[in-house]
């Protein structure tokens, strides 16, 4: 009986210094990356940055219906020269926002902005509301209004800076 006992209180010693090193283990910290800096270089990469132009609270609250105090951080970025639809924004979720009221947030935007269109109104740039998307990094929500090819490059530079 004292083998017993003693073999179990080693087995139950080792087992608790298993699970005291694994959770001392190395914790992936999530990046904490400006909206502005990730907006900026998928612009760059996209190479629309003549082009695009980043709008301000006003017009969040206006067609996204949303507080930007509500965000930890944000940059929205629309087609100011030429004419076309592009656009994409950048959201971090903070301490009055989470992650997935960011992304109700954007579905409902991207629907209205879907139901909403006029088909006489460019009708060659629909297909970039259409296919419109977002996609989520840790905290970071990101949308596009974008061509595939340019809404691909947004995408991989979105997760190249926070991953």
């Amino acid at each position: 009986m004292k083998k017993i006992k003693r073999s179990l209180a080693l087995i139950l010693a080792v087992m608790m210094l298993a699970c005291l090193l694994c959770a001392c283990g190395d914790k992936a910290e999530e990046k904490n990356v400006p909206a502005a800096d990730i907006a900026a270089a998928v612009a760059e990469k996209i190479g629309k940055t003549d082009a695009l132009a980043a709008v301000d609270g006003n017009w969040i609250k206006g067609w996204m219906k949303a507080d930007v105090a509500n965000f930890g951080d944000y940059t929205v970025y629309l087609n100011a020269i030429g004419a076309n639809v592009d656009e994409f924004g950048v959201f971090k979720a903070g301490e009055n926002m989470s992650v997935s009221e960011i992304e109700t947030m954007v579905k409902n935007y991207l629907d209205l902005k879907l139901q909403s269109w006029m088909d006489e109104y460019m009708p060659e740039e629909k297909y970039k509301v259409e296919d419109a998307s977002y996609e989520i990094v840790g905290n970071y929500v990101m949308y596009t209004v974008l061509s595939a090819e340019d809404a691909q490059i947004a995408y991989a530079t979105f997760k190249e800076m926070l991953g």
